[in-house]
């Protein structure tokens, strides 16, 4: 039985995809147009690889989880000791996704607020990522003088939602291969206890339906539907409108009979950034009307077991 060391060229493959995010530039948008159509000499940061939503193309998810898949392979034959300290390794990546996306919001604030400093965001989020400082791979220019524009960020959540899922995909199936319990020990029991004791002011939107099994339901269909991220819950829709959408389905599930409590504005706020990893502003979530969307793929909760 040989060692992961010795194993094939996926490992690192993947090891590099979680540990990594390439930054580019250009004056094309995500969806194929000009940056600012007055003038085409205008060059945005990007992280166009991970682009997706557009024509309905999602390639760098499918792109990962077909590495992933060559890794589970690959690592079958692997000892039981081998394969804990793999996990350990994820679990240090893992940490590393937790610390980006506080930054990610934090930054995100900033720069919609009229704020953002690209030389501080460099100096807190581009280490976590191997990403060079002053990258002389965009053009010759620096990051913090390119123009930052809200595909950037669009492209930011991509790329960590997709390696994330990734990373969570990788983790679960080798914990299931090997009968690997988590590391807290914490039953499914347990974890609807501490669920149940979390302040619906943390944005737990599990915390405001009447069942578990209802809550799982609604997950699901967000998936199918292209909402959600399968593993992560990350709402993976930034499509113009969509917070507004995100803002009138939480408020329709009321409506539909689902919640044991009605959530505050506030407390939708929190369920949008803390449960599907999507920023939306009081206002937006103030004006955000169930009536204005198409929200009939939501059956009434009477219908659901």
């Amino acid at each position: 039985m040989s060692s992961i060391n010795n194993r094939g060229s996926y490992i690192a493959e993947l090891i590099h995809e979680l540990t990594n995010i390439d930054i580019d530039s250009s004056n094309i948008d995500r969806y194929g147009h000009f940056v600012d159509e007055s003038n085409t000499n205008i060059i945005a940061i990007r992280a166009s690889r991970y682009s997706s939503r557009i024509d309905g193309i999602e390639a760098y998810d499918y792109y990962i989880n077909n590495i992933v898949e060559q890794v589970l392979t690959e690592l079958a034959f692997i000892s039981f000791e081998e394969c804990q300290r793999f996990l350990k390794r994820l679990a240090l990546i893992s940490e590393k996704f937790s610390k980006a996306w506080t930054l990610y919001f934090e930054h995100l604030h900033f720069f919609y607020e009229g704020n953002f400093s690209a030389q501080n965001f460099e100096l807190n989020f581009f280490h976590l990522f191997n990403i060079p400082i002053n990258n002389k791979g965009l053009g010759g220019v620096n990051f913090f003088n390119l123009k930052t524009t809200d595909d950037f960020w669009s492209d930011l959540h991509d790329a960590l939602m997709y390696k994330e899922g990734a990373l969570l995909h990788i983790t679960e199936d080798l914990k299931a291969i090997f009968d690997i319990p988590n590391s807290t020990n914490v039953t499914d029991e347990d974890r609807k206890q501490k669920d149940l004791d979390v302040s619906r002011s943390d944005g737990v939107l599990e915390a405001f339906f009447e069942s578990t099994s209802k809550y799982k339901k609604i997950m699901e269909l967000l998936v199918q539907h292209k909402y959600c991220h399968p593993l992560t819950y990350i709402w993976s829709d930034t499509a113009t409108g969509s917070k507004g959408y995100l803002a009138a389905l939480i408020k329709s599930l009321r409506l539909q009979g689902y919640y044991i409590k009605t959530p505050t504005h506030e407390e939708i706020q929190k369920i949008a950034q803390n449960t599907f990893r999507y920023p939306i502003s009081l206002e937006t979530i103030k004006k955000a009307n169930p009536e204005d969307f198409d929200l009939t793929f939501i059956p009434p909760a009477s219908t659901v077991e």
